[in-house]
């Protein structure tokens, strides 16, 4: 089931960013994946505070069922702007992989983003630190709870920079977005690294992780738009 969602996402992420790409004009390609990024990010804070509130009432397999309306919801919504969007005529309908098309004018850009992609662990990483230092502390629950508190901060922080990275980009540049973006995350894993069992200190190592993952994603979905 893993191995069919991750193929999923792969399908429909480079589909979704092209109609987003015909969708508006260039001049504002930040501000609608900034948009994009942010809804995202806010579908992760929002998302598991409903599966818990639905497990609390209903039972796991019912929670778990009434998931698939959203699904249907975005297949419908995801089909209406495919008829109703125009393509742009730049676009080529053959299938045909063309790896010196795609990669010309652009492979600084890519190497940036695939250096910063080997050292961009998951988020779920980033939990299991925080709990391990915070059960230096308090109890393994409490450590947990707290971590996962720590977690919906990093969520927050990357919507609000969703939002803020793309009017930046579509005012200055895609590379100076990225760049802020690598500099917070680099400056967040040096604090996840370097302290102990301090709340204060992790919650801004997420909210600057956070800030750095909604601005990279923002700027390197705009930059290949």
């Amino acid at each position: 089931m893993r191995a069919a969602g991750w193929a999923s996402r792969g399908l429909r992420t480079p589909a979704r960013n092209a109609l987003l790409a015909d969708a508006v004009p260039m001049s504002v390609y930040g501000r609608a994946y900034g948009f994009q990024r942010a809804m995202d990010n806010l579908g992760a804070i929002a998302g598991p505070l409903l599966a818990i509130a639905l497990v609390s009432v209903l039972s796991v397999r019912t929670a778990i069922l009434l998931s698939v309306v959203p699904g249907l919801l975005a297949v419908v919504a995801m089909a209406y702007a495919v008829a109703h969007i125009p393509r742009s005529e730049k676009r080529h309908p053959q299938l045909k992989l063309q790896f010196r098309v795609a990669f010309s004018g652009i492979k600084p850009l890519f190497l940036s983003i695939g250096a910063f992609e080997v050292g961009n662990v998951a988020a779920t990483l980033l939990i299991l630190r925080a709990t391990e230092l915070l059960d230096q502390r308090w109890p393994t629950t409490t450590a947990t709870t707290t971590a996962l508190v720590l977690y919906v901060g990093y969520n927050i922080a990357a919507t609000t920079a969703s939002f803020i990275g793309g009017r930046w980009l579509d005012a200055r540049s895609a590379g100076s977005v990225l760049r802020g973006g690598f500099l917070c995350f680099a400056i967040a894993y040096g604090l996840f690294a370097a302290v102990g069992p301090e709340v204060v200190a992790l919650a801004g190592a997420f909210a600057l992780a956070g800030i750095g993952i909604g601005f990279v994603e923002t700027a390197e979905d705009a930059a290949v738009a």
